[in-house]
């Protein structure tokens, strides 16, 4: 009878570990997601600025002439 109560304890205890490393990895990748998100946006934004910064001495020198 013992053993089996500690064979349950042992089960229940998985049971729990298992829902705790479920959810620490679903809501490691929904943070991964949004860095590589955020990641993404900030490499677009940059290489916006550099093409805008680019294209814009061309374009004063265009209005100046």
């Amino acid at each position: 009878m013992k053993v089996f109560i500690c064979e349950r304890k042992m089960e229940v205890n998985y049971n729990i570990a298992e829902v705790y490393i479920n959810k620490i990895l679903f809501s490691h990748f929904w943070f991964h997601l949004l860095s590589l998100g955020l990641r993404m946006i900030l490499s677009c934004l940059s290489s916006f600025r550099t093409l805008v910064n680019k294209s814009n001495p061309i374009a004063s020198r265009n209005q100046s002439c």
